[in-house]
């Protein structure tokens, strides 16, 4: 935290009153009225007592600024401001908190584009002492913001003079895509797709699921007889069980040169995907051919493990950049098991549930992943 500069601001009111206070001076040097000169010397001494007192009380003011460094979109949150007085005699009133991202004095804009700070209020702090308050902010769209500077701005005692002190405090804020929530059965869906179109769905593999009873063939397991089953049908029987569930799913994103707005909901869609996926147990990747984006599903994670996955891939959207890239995603697409949903963005419905994804089969994931131009 360090104390930048100060400065003074003539806003309307003190406006008014200091012209007022002008036409008292004019009007008592002209009629040389001892009771309009007494008018405009205590007029002139609110302005003079006003600057005085603000500028002392502010001097000795410090403020810190806590709260969170990753959001999400829609969600409003909570900053802490902790305001310490370190004056020894003279207490604080009436100071105003809030974030500037004003675009002056060659500043771009940092954060204003993408989050909608409050103020926080000052009533009284005491002479050495400190004060913790609350301001409101709502972030409006995903990316990264710079939050820079805090003022703390005060027209104590009589709202004639407006003073302001400014401090450094930069700080970046990554703003996570909406999450538009799936239907609850977009699991269910998913399989059932899997599964007509030769997936992995319920068929014969190596889980641990039983799936069926068949013939003894050669070269089968003795461990597999299943030896009960034999004897009531007098010939050998083997147990199948049926192929694991996958554990992973691909979220890739089409966005077929659609407008900002469409891709944003994409992108949206997405990330509720992720957030579903996650939270059911499955391991999520991502794939943006278009922008050149990669994050194959981790492998045995779990718990911990999985929190933290959300919190990349999350991450990895709210900085996705929609200007096309050259880049291109490797021509192996991880590995294979897992459902592969594609959210375009050029859907008309895109962010309802279930036509705004498409749901192919675990082994036409390199066909999928070439219709969408994610290899050569």
């Amino acid at each position: 935290m360090m104390r930048i500069g100060r400065r003074h601001h003539l806003h309307p009111p003190g406006l008014a009153y200091i012209a007022v206070t002008l036409l008292l001076g004019v009007g008592a040097i002209n009629s040389q009225n001892s009771l309009l000169f007494l008018i405009f010397g205590a007029a002139l001494g609110g302005v003079l007592m006003s600057g005085a007192l603000s500028g002392a009380m502010l001097m000795g003011l410090d403020v810190e600024r806590h709260g969170p460094v990753r959001v999400t979109a829609g969600q409003p949150v909570t900053y802490l401001y902790i305001v310490r007085n370190h004056n020894r005699f003279i207490p604080v009133f009436a100071v105003c908190i809030r974030e500037l991202d004003d675009g002056k004095r060659g500043r771009p804009r940092r954060w204003s584009d993408r989050l909608r700070f409050g103020d926080a209020f000052a009533a009284f702090v005491p002479p050495r002492g400190s004060l913790h308050i609350e301001a409101p902010c709502m972030p409006d769209r995903r990316g990264s913001a710079s939050l820079d500077r805090i003022a703390a701005v005060s027209t104590f005692p009589f709202g004639v003079l407006k003073k302001s002190v400014v401090f450094a405090q930069p700080e970046t804020l990554l703003v996570r895509p909406r999450q538009v929530a799936p239907r609850s059965d977009w699991l269910d869906t998913a399989r059932g797709a899997t599964a007509a179109d030769g997936g992995a769905g319920q068929r014969a593999g190596q889980g641990e699921e039983f799936f069926a009873l068949r013939e003894h063939r050669e070269g089968d397991s003795p461990r597999m007889i299943a030896w009960r089953s034999s004897a009531k049908v007098d010939r050998l029987l083997v147990r199948e069980h049926s192929t694991p569930t996958p554990t992973k799913v691909w979220v890739a994103i089409d966005f077929a040169g659609q407008d900002e707005e469409h891709c944003e909901r994409a992108v949206s869609v997405a990330a509720g995907l992720i957030d579903s996926a996650i939270a059911r147990g499955l391991s999520p990747g991502l794939l943006a051919p278009s922008v050149g984006l990669t994050l194959e599903p981790p492998t045995n994670a779990s718990g911990a493990g999985k929190a933290s996955w959300k919190s990349v891939t999350l991450d990895a959207l709210a900085r996705l950049d929609l200007a096309p890239t050259a880049a291109r995603a490797p021509a192996r697409v991880g590995h294979r098991s897992g459902f592969i949903l594609i959210v375009h963005a050029g859907a008309s419905n895109v962010g309802h549930w279930p036509a705004d994804a498409t749901h192919i089969s675990a082994d036409d994931a390199l066909t999928m992943a070439q219709a969408i131009g994610a290899v050569a």
